[in-house]
């Protein structure tokens, strides 16, 4: 996936190599010359200019299939659907329809549909304002490794930060050890996690998807669990990537905690369909948030 998210990606990457692509030494350059503005913020290529583009790509780099590169995609993917308790399902749907929530005698209010969106999201998973008012999420976490993955390493993947302290805090009552990789710890303290793991003294790693999606190897895990998925379809490949190795034999099992009837659902339906394009991509989540918020 070398450009997942727009083929104006491929510009830093040849430009490293290179010191310039299709005759641009700058981004902005590039962008002009070769690409238009769709819709705000979302450029595709100039029609006249594509063909081109895919004759610079072809000529200056080669192309190898996960296949060929040794990477096996025996991937098992499991779905474990929880249902929200009603007072949570109340301020749900009091979000949807008013764009407001009254939590403990806090109101949160808005005018705006993503940020009336991301509280849907965090609702789901059981948080709101930086707080858990819901651990249905945590309680099947712990299930899991104190059940069926009792014996397994298992990389936890989280989009916000509460829920994976509150899990952190509930899994180590359980004596299980765990480290977790955060934007605010410093790069040594990611570090000293990572090579825990690694070496075994770490049973389950959690990680925030924006800080953990690339450049770790965390192989010597073979399942992966989404507490909550990002809505970002890279940032979803690349974490998934994380316990993969050429070498491994047995699959890897991917498994997700979604809220029923929620916009994880959605979330999860797009997140699955591998061969949308990033445009494409966005525009389906668009089309589910609108579905979701006027029902």
């Amino acid at each position: 996936e070398p450009a997942p998210e727009s083929p104006l990606e491929y510009f830093n990457q040849f430009a490293f190599c290179n010191g310039s692509f299709m005759g641009c030494k700058n981004y902005w350059q590039f962008r002009t010359n070769n690409f238009h503005e769709l819709a705000p913020h979302e450029w595709v290529p100039i029609p006249q200019k594509l063909q081109r583009l895919k004759e610079e790509i072809r000529n200056s780099a080669f192309f190898m299939t996960r296949k060929q590169a040794g990477l096996k995609d025996q991937k098992v993917y499991e779905v474990r659907a929880l249902e929200m308790p009603k007072d949570v399902r109340r301020i749900y749907e009091q979000v949807k329809k008013e764009f407001l929530a009254t939590i403990e005698g806090q109101v949160f209010s808005t005018k705006w549909v993503p940020v009336q969106y991301t509280w849907l999201h965090q609702l789901s998973s059981g948080c709101l304002g930086g707080k858990v008012i819901w651990d249905g999420k945590i309680k099947a976490l712990q299930d899991l490794l104190v059940g069926e993955l009792r014996s397994e390493q298992v990389v936890v993947w989280f989009k916000y930060n509460a829920p994976l302290y509150y899990s952190r805090q509930a899994l180590q009552k359980l004596g299980i050890q765990t480290r977790a990789i955060v934007g605010d710890e410093p790069r040594d303290a990611r570090e000293a996690s990572i090579d825990a793991f690694r070496a075994g003294r770490v049973r389950v790693l959690l990680c925030q998807i924006k800080c953990g999606k690339t450049a770790i190897d965390l192989s010597n895990s073979s399942t992966a669990i989404y507490f909550s998925n990002s809505y970002s379809l890279e940032e979803r490949l690349q974490s998934e990537d994380r316990i993969l190795n050429a070498d491994k034999k047995e699959p890897l099992l991917f498994i997700d905690l979604i809220s029923q009837d929620s916009v994880e659902e959605d979330i999860l339906e797009i997140l699955r369909d591998k061969k949308v394009s990033a445009s494409f991509f966005r525009s389906r989540l668009l089309n589910s948030i609108r579905k979701e918020i006027l029902l």
